[in-house]
C-alpha cells in the first residue's frame, strides 16, 4: 500500500458526530470527564446539533432527536434500538466542486449535495459505498455555523461548563471489512496520509491496521477484521492534553475498554487506561 497523499489537498478532519436522544445524557463524559469545551448549540425542527472542542483543536458533535415526529435521527437510533450511536465524520475542504467530481471519478456517488449557501455547502457519501460504517461529511463552509445563523437557533450548554483543561482527541478507531476501499476514501479522495500499516493480532486473528492522518484534527486507526461491529468503535482521548498512543494499546482497548451506552461508543483515557503495547 503506497503511504502517499494522493487526493484533496488542504482537507482537515472537523468532527465526529454521534446521534443522541438528547445532549445532556452525554454531558457527563464528553464535558465533565473529558472538559469538552462547549462551542454552540441549535435548535432545529429536524435534529438538534451542538459541538464540544478538545485541546487539539478535535471536535465531537451530538446529534439530539429534534421535534418532528419523523426525525431522521429518531428514527437512526429506532433501527438498532439503541440511546445513541456515531453517525458521520466531518472533514472540511477548500472547494466543494473538486471534491464532487473527484468523488465521482473514483466510484463514489455524492448524496445529500447542497451547494446553494456560500457558507456551507456540502455533500455526504453512503457507508454501503465506503464501507466505512459511517457517514462521509465533505464540506466548505466559511466560518463557524454559530456565526451564519441567526441568534434565535442558538442554545446554551445544557450542563456547567468544566473546571478542568480540556483533555484531547488524538485519535479514534473505526473497524472495516475490506480496507482497499477504506484506502481509496480516505486517501485517494479526502488526501490523507498514511502514517503506518502494520498487521496485529485483533481477538486472536490477524488485523490489517492502517492509520490515517489530516492537517488538523485527530488521526483515524482503521482495523480491518470481519468482526459484526463495522464503524466507529473507540474513541481515545488523553486527560493530560498530550498527543501520543501507540496502535496495540488501541487494538486491546477496542476489546476491552468500556463502552458509554451514552455515546454508543467505547471510550478510553489514554493517561489512565494502561494497554499492552508490546
Amino acid at each position: 500500500m503506497s503511504t502517499e497523499n494522493s487526493g484533496l489537498q488542504g482537507v482537515s478532519l472537523d468532527h465526529v458526530a454521534f446521534a443522541v436522544e438528547n445532549w445532556s445524557q452525554a454531558g457527563p463524559v464528553l464535558a465533565e470527564r473529558f472538559g469538552g469545551v462547549w462551542l454552540h448549540g441549535l435548535e432545529q425542527p429536524a435534529f438538534n446539533p451542538c459541538q464540544l472542542a478538545y485541546a487539539n483543536g478535535m471536535r465531537v458533535e451530538l446529534m439530539e432527536v429534534g421535534l418532528q415526529p419523523n426525525s431522521f435521527i429518531r428514527r437512526f437510533l429506532l433501527e438498532t434500538q439503541v440511546h445513541a450511536r456515531a453517525h458521520h465524520v466531518t472533514f472540511k475542504v477548500p472547494d466543494i466542486n473538486k471534491s464532487i467530481a473527484l468523488s465521482t471519478s473514483l466510484g463514489f456517488e455524492p448524496i445529500l449535495v447542497n451547494v446553494q449557501h456560500e457558507s456551507w455547502k456540502e455533500l455526504f457519501l453512503h457507508p454501503k459505498e465506503t464501507g466505512l460504517g459511517f457517514l462521509i461529511q465533505i464540506v466548505q463552509a466559511a466560518g463557524e455555523i454559530r456565526d451564519s445563523v441567526p441568534e434565535s437557533m442558538l442554545i446554551g450548554s445544557p450542563w456547567t461548563q468544566p473546571l478542568k483543561p480540556a483533555s484531547s482527541l488524538p485519535v479514534f478507531v473505526s473497524v472495516v471489512e475490506d480496507m482497499n476501499t477504506t484506502d481509496i476514501v480516505l486517501r485517494d479522495l479526502l488526501g490523507a496520509q498514511v502514517t503506518q500499516h502494520l498487521n496485529i493480532s485483533f481477538r486472536h486473528e490477524a488485523a490489517l491496521v492502517s492509520v490515517y492522518r489530516w492537517e488538523h484534527g485527530a488521526q483515524l486507526m482503521v482495523v480491518e477484521s470481519d468482526a459484526n461491529e463495522i464503524g466507529i468503535g473507540l474513541l481515545a482521548f488523553r486527560s493530560d492534553g498530550a498527543l501520543t498512543w501507540h496502535p496495540r494499546e488501541l487494538i486491546q482497548a477496542l476489546d476491552r475498554a468500556d463502552f458509554s451506552p451514552l455515546l454508543g461508543v467505547k471510550i478510553i483515557d489514554l493517561s489512565t487506561e494502561v494497554y499492552e503495547k508490546l
